[in-house]
């Protein structure tokens, strides 16, 4: 905790945890359990885009199902590149890189 100048606590800078789960972690899966986190972390967020933006989680479906091994070599690609991040914040990130923004209030 850190003290403000009025004397309120305040939370310290987040940092890093050594047991947050990574995708260096992920990435020493078996092929079968990656592809079912894989598609279960997009079916959710399809289906929550659905409910909230039609034509986003139209997006997030047409994008992932065009082509399942190529977009889930994409998704591992990345993660490969990124060890240090949860790999559901890397898919997440990749789904707003290819269909925008989870963004819905309005």
């Amino acid at each position: 905790m850190v003290f403000t100048q009025s004397g309120t606590a305040a939370p310290e800078k987040a940092k890093p945890e050594q047991n947050i789960f990574k995708a260096a972690q992920f990435l020493t899966w078996d092929r079968q359990n990656k592809e079912i986190y894989i598609r279960t972390t997009i079916g959710v967020a399809g289906y929550i885009s659905l409910q909230n933006d039609e034509p986003h989680g139209r997006c997030i479906e047409n994008w992932y199902n065009s082509d399942h091994d190529k977009n889930n070599e994409y998704i591992l690609g990345t993660m490969r590149r990124f060890p240090d991040y949860h790999p559901r914040g890397i898919i997440m990130a990749i789904l707003e890189k290819q269909c925008g923004s989870f963004n819905y209030s309005s």
